[in-house]
């Protein structure tokens, strides 16, 4: 009776454990389809650059003001008109998700065009030494010029770190809701 409940428990044993694996593979290979395309734009290309982390955070900002945003006016309209279908949540969720990408659009052109009149002051105060008879420091241009070339703003790399930000903060809450709650 004894060895049947040893043999009984470590058959239970090991039917837990196969599960167990497999779930545990489920989750990971979840995560991998979910993540992976994130983890390669972000690291192969966001993170090395710093502007670009800065463009991709602020995006990912951007994508958590819309989805606030549309939650409060569902929030908001739902007790008041009894919204109930999926076209309710839909259509505030696109509208703001348009708005926000708008706006951060367009602070991202007014932050470049700030940058750019900084560079123009830049030289036109080297040309103004220059002129002046002042000894410029020839390095001085060619620093600027480099700097001009390497904090390039208007390039495909901007809009990738744009899309990770926007792309990747949403991989991360719908596949990161879904894995916490497939694994608790």
């Amino acid at each position: 009776s004894k060895q049947s409940r040893q043999k009984k428990n470590l058959k239970i044993t090991k039917e837990m454990t196969g599960a167990t694996i497999d779930a545990t593979a489920l989750v990971w290979g979840s995560a991998a389809i979910g993540f992976a395309p994130f983890a390669c734009f972000f690291f192969q290309i966001v993170y090395p650059k710093s502007q670009l982390l800065i463009v991709s955070t602020s995006s990912a900002f951007f994508f958590l003001l819309a989805s606030l945003f549309a939650s409060l006016l569902w929030y908001i309209l739902d007790p008041a008109i009894g919204l109930s279908s999926a076209w309710s949540a839909l259509i505030p969720g696109v509208f703001f998700q348009f708005v926000f990408r708008c706006g951060f659009v367009a602070l991202y052109h007014k932050v470049e065009a700030v940058i750019e009149l900084s560079f123009e002051k830049t030289e036109e105060e080297q040309q103004h030494a220059a002129s002046s008879g002042d000894d410029p420091d020839p390095t001085q241009h060619a620093d600027l010029q480099a700097a001009k070339k390497k904090l390039a703003l208007n390039d495909a790399a901007c809009a990738l770190a744009a899309g990770t930000g926007f792309g990747g903060l949403h991989a991360i809450l719908l596949f990161g809701s879904i894995l916490a709650s497939e694994t608790s």
